[in-house]
């Protein structure tokens, strides 16, 4: 009970891609942990900037008294914005003024929208996150696929990456021949995913098409078909 409540409550600051995801226990208990994560982040946040500018403020004035002592009225309100502006362009204090504003936008999502607003800086570490996935995807040496042709007509297709576009409703066309996806397998380590493909109907309402490249300067290697009857 209490790791499915954690859970929802680290879920609950996550962007709605990683909820789908892993999907929350309860979508009410992660709607209540990010409405009042929100609030607590908001309360938290403004406490701790009210204290970071109140000691900010007393040792900048205690560094500009000696300049603005027996001044007017006009100066030492104007030395109290300056020390104000110069507080809020200070990283770290713009970045408690953010999380407060943050936090107050996630407790009025949850509280007036029933929305769960994820917290930016964690959706940033997952962006992040997925570009050095997807970097590293493409760094590495591209695998060919391997197709092999079956005694009773079908095609066996072996390749190192997944072929999200292959569903029952597509046809792959291979040599001018019309095919579809029959069933998906997981086999080897460096080909690891396994599409079984058989000959499409005649009269198959065409969805979608892709054709699949086995010339010379395709990747792909394909053995010998059988000469059609």
């Amino acid at each position: 009970m209490m790791l499915s409540i954690l859970s929802d409550f680290v879920l609950s600051f996550c962007p709605a891609a990683v909820r789908k995801a892993h999907r929350p226990e309860s979508a009410i208990h992660a709607l209540w942990a990010a409405t009042a994560s929100g609030l607590l982040q908001f309360l938290l946040f403004v406490l701790l900037s009210v204290f970071r500018y109140k000691s900010f403020f007393i040792a900048r004035g205690a560094q500009l008294a000696p300049h603005t002592s027996g001044a007017g009225e006009i100066i030492q309100s104007g030395m109290a914005i300056f020390v104000t502006l110069e507080y809020l362009v200070h990283p770290i204090s713009a970045l408690l003024v953010y999380l407060a504003g943050e936090g107050l936008v996630r407790f009025m999502g949850g509280l007036v929208f029933s929305e769960i607003v994820p917290s930016f800086p964690v959706a940033l570490l997952f962006m992040l996150k997925n570009a050095a996935a997807k970097r590293l995807l493409a760094r590495q040496a591209v695998v060919p696929d391997i197709i092999e042709a079956l005694s009773d007509g079908r095609l066996k297709v072996a390749a190192a990456q997944p072929k999200p576009s292959w569903t029952p409703s597509i046809t792959i066309g291979v040599k001018g021949d019309w095919y579809e996806v029959e069933r998906e397998e997981y086999d080897a380590l460096l080909r690891k995913y396994v599409y079984f493909l058989r000959r499409a109907p005649s009269g198959k309402i065409l969805r979608g098409f892709e054709e699949l490249e086995t010339g010379p300067a395709s990747p792909v290697a394909l053995t010998p078909l059988p000469r059609k009857k």
